[in-house]
């Protein structure tokens, strides 16, 4: 029930939906998921002689004059006041229609930030509605703040969440645990409507994320269970998968061997002797390596990738910024000495002419072992026969982009090996 799709709702068509994809917002169980970052008190009306400039509040006036000025800048300055004292609201962007709506006589609610100009206290670009007969005058409940695509502003965005949670009804689609964790206290579905919609009581630091209210509560245990159990879900299949017969040694390995300046550590040659082992499995390897900065790990990822590269296959090396990946080409190409030609870097600063040219030598295995940053990720980035991907500094990386990167590989029935370095290790990895 909760896969429908996102034009089901009033007012989202395709150019919408476009928008709300970019941001992974792909049918409405996503919408209701999209969380507010935080929250804006209209709940009280605030006199405009208690205002003082950098307030957020809400106000209640009467438009007493507009002025539409068009040099030296376009602008409309709706001079308004309540029975306390005057404000300007100002706009620079506006419609020819709200020149004819918004006229003298008219009531408006305005919510925005206070600021103090030679002309008094003014509100720039306030969210307003206009008041009519039928209108309640102060909303019961917190208004949420969200994160939203340009060109979607946040009164639509809080339309469309409304409206999907009310056309949605999917408890059948959740884990349900407040039936075997007697502290919580709600179900899924009363959750989402607390954190899209609090009562006015409600404490603001508690129901943003990382606080303590039973709502945020509810949804943090239903993601961490669901979390776990979509990684046993993918371990498992990891094991269906076939791995790629790997030789242990190699010209590559020789370069390697003759070109290091030390000799390795016991720990060092113990956790090669680990890699070589899971790589001579049937099983794709997932192993991740932990170690103090300067302990070496850059070495044993070079060993890992002369194994695969002595087979005749493609490495991957992800590294989460530029600069870092320049360090490991530098390091690689010091390390593979002669057979550095066949050694690439791939990263979003890396002109067109020698992307397009990267992009051949890698299809046509020119290249064996790439080097690059998220770009490794980007459309048209593809590996004839990959078979090893490490990723340095793993916390920069989500588990998708990690899965990602491994679907890169053109078999359907074989997975390339990963080794991931790290001086910190974060539980999502741990749990891979």
């Amino acid at each position: 029930v909760a896969n429908i799709e996102l034009t089901q709702l009033k007012g989202i068509g395709p150019s919408i939906v476009e928008k709300l994809n970019l941001f992974g917002i792909l049918n409405l169980r996503d919408l209701c998921f999209h969380l507010p970052y935080g929250y804006q008190d209209r709940t009280k009306i605030t006199n405009i002689i208690n205002l003082n400039p950098g307030d957020e509040k809400l106000i209640k006036v009467k438009i007493i004059s507009q002025q539409s000025m068009y040099r030296p800048r376009k602008m409309m300055v709706l001079k308004s006041g309540d029975s306390t004292n005057q404000i300007n609201i100002r706009f620079f962007y506006f419609h020819p229609n709200q020149t004819k709506q918004l006229k003298s006589g008219i009531e408006l609610l305005c919510y925005g930030k206070v600021s103090l100009s030679r002309y008094g206290l003014e509100m720039i670009h306030p969210e307003y509605e206009v008041i009519s007969k039928d209108h309640k005058t102060v909303q019961k409940n917190l208004t949420p703040v969200y994160r939203v695509p340009k060109g979607i502003g946040q009164k639509k965005i809080r339309t469309f969440i409304r409206a999907a949670i009310q056309k949605l009804n999917f408890e059948e689609d959740f884990l349900n645990i407040e039936k075997y964790d007697s502290s919580l206290k709600m179900n899924v579905m009363d959750a989402l409507n607390i954190i899209h919609n609090p009562p006015a009581d409600t404490n603001i630091n508690d129901i943003l994320p990382g606080g303590s209210h039973p709502a945020r509560v509810r949804l943090l245990k239903e993601e961490m269970i669901a979390f776990q159990a979509g990684m046993a879900f993918l371990k498992q299949k990891q094991k269906r998968h076939h791995s790629f017969p790997l030789k242990l040694k190699g010209a590559w390995t020789k370069e390697l061997r003759n070109n290091f300046p030390f000799k390795l550590t016991s720990a060092q040659l113990r956790v090669i002797n680990e890699i070589k082992e899971d790589i001579s499995k049937e099983v794709p390897m997932m192993r991740l390596v932990q170690g103090d900065v300067g302990s070496g790990k850059t070495v044993v990822s070079a060993l890992a990738a002369a194994m695969t590269l002595d087979s005749s296959f493609q490495v991957a090396f992800m590294a989460p910024t530029t600069l870092l990946a320049e360090q490991h080409l530098l390091s690689f190409k010091s390390f593979f000495g002669a057979k550095s030609d066949k050694i690439a870097l791939l990263t979003g600063s890396t002109s067109t002419k020698t992307r397009k040219k990267i992009l051949a030598d890698i299809a046509g295995m020119k290249i064996n072992l790439i080097i690059g940053t998220h770009a490794l990720f980007q459309k048209g980035v593809d590996f004839p026969n990959l078979a090893l991907i490490i990723i340095d500094e793993q916390h920069r990386f989500g588990v998708n982009q990690r899965l990602a990167l491994r679907n890169k590989n053109n078999s359907q029935d074989s997975a390339p090996h990963q080794l991931t370095l790290t001086a910190t290790p974060i539980p999502r990895t741990l749990s891979m």
